[in-house]
């Protein structure tokens, strides 16, 4: 897969980053470049079917990650004599997938979170919350969380479900473009030793 690099602690808008309907016209852009190429011609020739779409799939295709809500810790610090509560959940999978923002649905962005140590994280400042009051705030964000995680995984499943039919088509006609062109070439070169008899 394709993404770009995150900084430790860098904070972001959680599912708020990058609309995924951009993503695919991007990787489609990068999928039509690669089967145009003539360069690739031989690859084609060499693999099968299964394994050159296979390539494909495994370099663009999103793997929605293993979010272990039940999992979360909570960390406490102090600044300036106010309590920061940072909540701290574990996944498994690529942190980029967090960026990705649905375009089906009109939904609030979380505040910032951050990745920090396969976690993804997020603060609460206690400005005179009670006990209640900060366990229902961190209750809410993870609704919340949970329901644009719903909303983008189903985009990614439509994501992968299209971008494999893409790249079939894209395969079937790369190796009729290889077809035709090795029968132009085969038909130059008899037409060149017709000429020299």
């Amino acid at each position: 897969m394709l993404w770009g690099a995150m900084m430790v602690n860098q904070k972001f808008h959680l599912f708020g980053e990058v609309i995924l309907k951009n993503k695919g016209i991007m990787v489609k852009n990068s999928i039509k470049n690669f089967f145009s190429s003539e360069k690739t011609d031989k690859y084609f020739v060499n693999k099968n079917k299964e394994d050159c779409i296979r390539y494909i799939l495994d370099k663009y295709s999103i793997i929605i990650p293993e979010i272990y809500y039940e999992k979360m810790s909570k960390e406490r610090k102090t600044v300036h004599g106010i309590d920061h509560y940072i909540f701290k959940i574990p996944f498994v999978g690529n942190k980029e997938y967090f960026k990705l923002r649905p375009v089906n649905e009109c939904l609030e962005i979380i505040q910032e979170v951050f990745i920090e140590n396969c976690a993804l994280c997020f603060e609460i400042i206690d400005y005179g919350l009670t006990d209640q009051k900060l366990v229902n705030k961190h209750k809410s964000i993870i609704h919340l969380m949970k329901k644009q995680a719903m909303y983008i995984d189903r985009e990614i499943e439509d994501y992968n479900y299209n971008l494999k039919i893409f790249v079939e088509g894209g395969y079937d006609r790369k190796l009729e473009k290889i077809a035709d062109r090795k029968n132009k070439l085969n038909k130059l070169n008899l037409a060149g030793k017709l000429n020299q008899n």
